[in-house]
């Protein structure tokens, strides 16, 4: 029995020491799935746009692409998920807003598409703030949307809890990175999650300072982003001072939410307002 317990303690300590440490140093591929694209790539979309290289500091370029609608009353600055890059479907993405009057701004990550740079969540939340105020140069405040994707709802809980934009717009938003990565990274402790994740990107805590109205969109078969998150920030919103509504999918997963009907339909009611 001893030769036995000297054989397996060792290995019963190894095992959750090498998820930890595997963990740790690749968490920006279990985070990320960012697509690089060449400088020289030619975006083709039969919409009217612009591309842009913005610096936010030394040695660092954030590509943007400006999708541009006809006598705009606004515009919508989008946080997208952790995937793909700029060439990914975005004219499609932007009609939804260019054809209800708003321009349609959105940026790559470091380390996705054109973006140079090296990722880290104060690089995340500066770059953001960033192309926020670049935004501010073409439309007042009060005529921003910012609308966050995915990874991005907690990028843009950040810019709406740190400035005042005119509506702030959820799609299938996580309560917080660390509870998100403790129902993803299940085979960890979830005490350990916290104390070795990068990227804590807290919209629990940002979500409470939000005055602007708010829109939470989220299916209820999302099996990325579980369905109770969301709501759980709808619950912690509620007594926000700002409009605060939770659109439910039902039977929606992560990548049905952005083409059903009923979130067209809510869009349409909080674009027109």
């Amino acid at each position: 029995m001893k030769k036995l317990y000297k054989i397996f303690l060792p290995i019963l300590i190894v095992i959750p020491v090498f998820y930890i440490t595997a963990f740790y140093f690749f968490q920006e591929k279990l985070i990320f799935k960012a697509v690089k694209l060449q400088h020289e790539h030619v975006y083709n979309y039969n919409v009217p746009f612009k591309e842009l290289f913005l610096t936010p500091e030394p040695g660092v370029e954030i590509n943007a692409l400006h999708f541009q609608a006809k006598d705009p009353k606004g515009m919508v600055v989008y946080y997208h998920g952790q995937g793909g890059n700029l060439a990914n479907r975005w004219d499609k993405v932007s009609r939804k807003f260019t054809d209800a009057g708003y321009d349609f701004f959105i940026m790559d990550y470091r380390t996705f598409g054109k973006s140079t740079g090296v990722l880290s969540e104060k690089a995340l939340l500066d770059d953001a703030s960033y192309i926020y105020k670049y935004c501010m140069q073409f439309f007042e405040e009060k005529d921003l949307i910012v609308y966050g994707c995915s990874l991005g709802t907690g990028i843009a809980s950040f810019i709406g809890a740190t400035y005042q934009p005119k509506k702030v717009i959820l799609e299938s938003p996580y309560f917080s990175m660390v509870q998100l990565a403790q129902h993803t990274a299940s085979y960890l402790p979830k005490a350990v999650i916290p104390l070795i994740l990068k990227y804590h990107l807290r919209s629990d805590l940002w979500i409470e300072q939000i005055s602007s109205s708010l829109l939470i969109l989220h299916g209820t078969a999302d099996k990325t982003i579980p369905y109770h998150m969301g709501k759980k920030l709808y619950e912690k919103s509620s007594q926000l001072p700002g409009n605060v509504v939770l659109t439910t999918l039902e039977a929606a997963d992560h990548d049905e939410i952005a083409s059903h009907p009923h979130t067209l339909q809510s869009l349409e009611t909080h674009l027109l307002d």
